[in-house]
Formats: C-alpha cells, structure tokens, sequence
C-alpha cells in the first residue's frame, strides 16, 4: 500500500499496525529509501540521450521506408499518341506550342517541374514531371484514355528505364542539308520532309565564298563558320 501524503502515512500506521490481516498479525511502519552507490546526475542525462537517439533512429527507418517505396520516377507521367512527327516537320513551332498546351493542362493537378516532347518519337511521347507524388496520381487517371486534339491518348508512370529520345541519323542528317542546299540554289523546288523558308527545318546549310553559315531553327541558334 502506498499513500502520497505523510498525514497519510501516520494514520496508516495507527489503524494497522498490530492488526491482524487473513489470520496474520502485520506490521506497517514508514518506508525507508537509501541509495545504493553515489548519486551520478550524468547517468539521468544519458538516458535521456538513449531515448531521444532510439527514437530519432526510428524516425530515420520509417522515412526510409516512405522514399523506398516512392521513387523519383513515380512523379514522372508519360503520354502516348499526343501528335504526328510529321506535323512538326511541317510546323516546329507546334513543338513549343504542344509543350505549353501541356504545362497549362497539367498544372491543374499539381506543380509541373518538365514537359518533354520527344518530337522524333513516332509514338507520339510527352513526359510531364510533377513536384510531387499526389499531383502525378491525380493527373495520371484523368488523362488516361482522354482526346486531345483529336488523339485518344494513353497515360502511364514511367518506369524509370525507358529512353523516348530518337536522335537523327548521320545519313538522315546528310540527306537534308544537302536537299537545303539544292533547294537553295534552285536545284529543287521544295524539300521532301515539305519545309519552306517560311516554316523553316531544324538544321540548313547556307555556302558562300566566306564560308558557311549554319542556322538551328529549333534550338533558335545561328553557327557561323568562316573559313
């Protein structure tokens, strides 16, 4: 038994001691507390440590766990069938146009970190990075199956893996500039891939007796190389 106050204490002692309890006489008295060794503040304090540290490791376990299991590339949508490459070698502009069509959709789900038009993938790529986890799963069953300009298109997290990038062959490259040059001279009326000089292409090369000048259209540079 144990009492809080030492009135308690006293009156406790009174009413019980020599009493008989279940046949048994017993004895009650004030309890004596007596430490065993020196007292060591610094021992309470470490103890404290222990806890606080026991609990911090914890902490770090459990958030190790949540960025496990949500990887970088689940904030990352990928969509499908959202143009024609041969739109954009018509129109480049309609790449920066999609792009932006794309930002504005999105961000009605959450911040958009990156838009990317893969404009030589003939699947038609985008990939849209968000800021967060919440705004990627908000977005993603909404667009998927959705028209946009006239495409049903598909949406899916990407897998991390995945390259959408196409890059332009060297012959592909060589073939071009060299039916911008004769289209230049007047040695063709028009380029195959149907770029004018009003919608110009993504790379031509212009030669004159100082040397050649090359124009990147889509990157928005010009190159001069003088020779």
């Amino acid at each position: 038994m144990a009492s809080q106050k030492l009135e308690s204490v006293d009156l406790s002692i009174k009413l019980l001691d020599e009493s008989n309890y279940k046949g048994n006489t017993i004895h009650v008295e004030q309890a004596e507390f007596h430490l065993k060794g020196e007292y060591n503040p610094a021992l309470k304090k470490k103890k404290k440590n222990k806890k606080k540290k026991a609990g911090k490791g914890q902490e770090k376990l459990l958030d190790w766990v949540e960025r496990d299991t949500r990887k970088k590339q689940d904030r990352i949508i990928v969509f499908k069938n959202m143009f024609n490459i041969d739109d954009f070698e018509k129109n480049p502009i309609l790449i920066t146009e999609l792009r932006d069509d794309m930002k504005a959709e999105c961000e009605k789900y959450g911040e958009v970190r990156k838009v990317i038009v893969f404009d030589r993938n003939k699947e038609g790529i985008c990939s849209v990075a968000f800021s967060t986890f919440e705004a990627a799963e908000a977005c993603l069953p909404v667009m998927n199956g959705r028209w946009f300009a006239g495409r049903r298109i598909t949406a899916e997290r990407w897998d991390g893996v995945t390259n959408y990038k196409v890059e332009e062959t060297d012959k592909q490259r060589e073939e071009r500039l060299g039916e911008w040059e004769k289209y230049l001279t007047g040695e063709l009326d028009e380029p195959t891939d149907s770029k004018t000089k009003d919608s110009p292409g993504q790379l031509f090369a212009l030669t004159s007796s100082h040397g050649a000048v090359h124009v990147d259209w889509m990157a928005w540079r010009v190159y001069c190389h003088v020779t």
